[in-house]
């Protein structure tokens, strides 16, 4: 049986990955099966890209548990095991304005057709004491560790041929020689260990220093913390996250060009541009157009516009819960927070009125 290269880094496996890109954005994958969507995308990912070889790839293993299946993938190195579950490629996944982490009870996770495919995931590495569930239609790709699960558990979402730098992510983590230097152990739900700290300092400007070993486990704490929902409900913690000062120029990788003001601008009743100051104790813009007397005409629509991760939804709540929060009950405004991802993938307008208002 022929093998494909190993790949020791992103840097020769990028290549490969460039090959599989260029031949998915030439054909329209939304209408293949489940069993195209293997042979045409997610096989060669694994195969070609990941590097895994012959012997450490189990397909269509036969599975008991609550009904008799077969697991599409099982991918074995060491001491890991991963348990791979394949949907076609139209199957309803998130898309990629979701963020990078979900909570797996979520309203994004916890119903629909991917849903479905993480349950089934879950009940294969049960029986074959997997470490890692991940359920894929080729396209975005959802992770997670099965050691200590909990309610509390976020999985990872990568979207390798949409989004800059998930590709090489993927590679990081599930790369046959990534995995065999224990790079799943990132992913694992287990609690900090003191023991695990600083052992190394160096002083040498020339010295090339690897990786710090401790980041591995600091980096899922750092991750849940920024990502969990419930930062937007509690205010001590908004008020010592919240930086209001304001930003700095910097480079964008992705559009590749230098960026002064990456905050968004919003429009006033002259349609000229301002810029929302995060420093001002009133909220600024907002506390301005609550403060000032009704008008005859319509108020103006603000928008914050900015990419995920940019601070959005953060600045809303801050304004709710800290810096407007003395000027709205002073003003009898009533502030009302609609988050759309609470819809699902359903579409249901019906969530609008679920909630108290």
């Amino acid at each position: 049986m022929a093998t494909h290269n190993v790949f020791q880094d992103w840097s020769e496996a990028s290549e490969s990955f460039d090959e599989i890109k260029k031949y998915i954005q030439n054909r329209d994958i939304t209408s293949i099966n489940e069993a195209q969507t293997r042979f045409d995308i997610i096989d060669r990912i694994i195969r070609e890209f990941l590097s895994w070889q012959y012997g450490n790839i189990d397909v269509e293993s036969f599975a008991r548990g609550e009904k008799a299946n077969f697991v599409d993938y099982i991918l074995k190195s060491g001491d890991y095991t991963i348990v791979v579950e394949a949907k076609r490629a139209g199957a309803s996944f998130p898309n990629p304005s979701f963020k990078s982490k979900l909570k797996l009870n979520g309203t994004v996770l916890g119903q629909g057709e991917i849903a479905d495919a993480i349950k089934q995931a879950e009940n294969y590495a049960l029986e074959k004491e997997a470490d890692i569930v991940v359920v894929t239609n080729g396209v975005c790709w959802c992770f997670y560790s099965a050691v200590n699960k909990t309610q509390e558990t976020y999985a990872n979402i990568l979207f390798p041929f949409d989004k800059y730098g998930h590709a090489e992510q993927l590679f990081d983590i599930f790369s046959l020689v990534r995995v065999s230097n224990k790079s799943l152990d990132s992913l694992n739900n287990k609690p900090i260990s003191p023991e695990n700290r600083l052992i190394n300092i160096s002083n040498y400007k020339s010295m090339r220093i690897d990786r710090n070993s401790i980041a591995e486990y600091i980096t899922p704490a750092l991750d849940n913390a920024l990502y969990a929902d419930a930062l937007l409900e509690n205010t001590d913690a908004l008020g010592e996250c919240f930086v209001s000062t304001e930003s700095r120029t910097k480079y964008d990788s992705v559009l590749r060009m230098h960026l002064a003001d990456p905050k968004p601008n919003i429009f006033d009743q002259n349609n000229s541009a301002k810029r929302i100051k995060k420093d001002k104790p009133d909220g600024d813009h907002i506390g301005n157009i609550l403060k000032a007397p009704k008008a005859t005409f319509a108020p103006p629509v603000t928008l914050l516009i900015g990419s995920v991760g940019s601070g959005k939804s953060t600045f809303l709540k801050h304004f709710e819960l800290i810096s407007g929060k003395e000027l709205l009950n002073k003003t009898k405004s009533h502030w009302i927070y609609i988050d759309f991802e609470k819809m699902g993938q359903t579409g249901n307008p019906e969530f609008l009125y679920m909630k108290n208002y």
